[in-house]
């Protein structure tokens, strides 16, 4: 599901993104959607008048540096996992 968001979120097709070679598993690898590509939020917000908005549900699309989480990629609001795999009811990851 990474590839999918990613390409979403930057308009371009999944295979130029690194999440397609290994849908950023495990967590601890550094990589994240390059941060060259302006994703759809950040285009949005640029835009007369901006947009405001939110990222609600799962992230996976990098995490390792600050410059990879949301609200550098041009959410005003997160609220949810960062991570894939996430249980819903405990609220951990792997389950």
């Amino acid at each position: 599901c990474a590839p999918t968001r990613g390409s979403f979120q930057t308009g371009r097709f999944p295979y130029k993104l690194c999440a397609t070679r290994n849908n950023l598993n495990p967590p601890s690898i550094p990589e994240g959607i390059n941060l060259g590509y302006t994703m759809l939020p950040a285009k949005l917000s640029s835009l007369e008048g901006g947009y405001i908005s939110h990222h609600v549900g799962k992230w996976h699309q990098g995490f390792l540096a600050p410059e990879y989480l949301p609200f550098n990629r041009g959410f005003n609001f997160s609220y949810g996992f960062l991570n894939g795999g996430n249980d819903h009811y405990t609220q951990q990851t792997g389950g």
